[in-house]
């Protein structure tokens, strides 16, 4: 059984406490409080979560959470150089540096991106340290070809449907660009 709530539940309630759909959903009714605090309706039912289907997925972050962005930073032997190979490989500019010479910045483009903090010695993993969904992967990859880029893997078509490749950075961190289908596998 899934439980839904929010406006459009709202909207399809039927009673002032909720009702129970032919496909065994229940809608609940809850007041702009309840949705701002997180806290019981009138029924005595929490409010579900914002988006229909979240609860089959297991989804029990307070409706008022909303993940915005996110950044991987890396650790970089050489800030300036990095800066330059992630600006030819990826087209990523600079959002803000510390310090002179650079020994941290913010690059990206689109709204993602990296930050790179200088190390003697960075923590290189052997596995893909960020994942970047990108469109126009085909592109992508010609231009970190063109920079001279080192790939680590070539374009495949994954098994669940993601078209990707995989470059290594000066330091030798691993990063993964792909395209999603627009009707991922099951």
């Amino acid at each position: 059984m899934q439980i839904t709530s929010g406006f459009a539940a709202e909207q399809e309630a039927r009673g002032p406490g909720g009702d129970r759909r032919a496909d065994g959903e229940i809608f609940v009714r809850e007041s702009p409080r309840a949705r701002l605090y997180d806290l019981p309706s009138d029924t005595g039912l929490r409010p579900g979560p914002a988006r229909p289907g979240a609860a089959k997925r297991g989804n029990t972050r307070p409706m008022a959470i909303r993940f915005l962005k996110s950044r991987t930073n890396i650790g970089v032997r050489d800030v300036p150089a990095s800066i330059e190979f992630y600006r030819r490989a990826l087209g990523f500019e600079v959002a803000v540096t510390m310090g002179e010479p650079p020994t941290f910045a913010m690059i990206g483009a689109d709204g993602v991106g990296l930050g790179l903090g200088q190390s003697d010695h960075p923590a290189v993993t052997d596995f893909v340290c960020s994942y970047f969904n990108v469109d126009e992967v085909e592109a992508l990859h010609q231009r970190c070809v063109a920079a001279g880029a080192t790939i680590i893997a070539p374009l495949t078509r994954q098994p669940w449907g993601n078209y990707d490749f995989v470059i290594a950075d000066p330091d030798g961190h691993q990063l993964a660009f792909g395209e999603a289908p627009e009707h991922p596998a099951h």
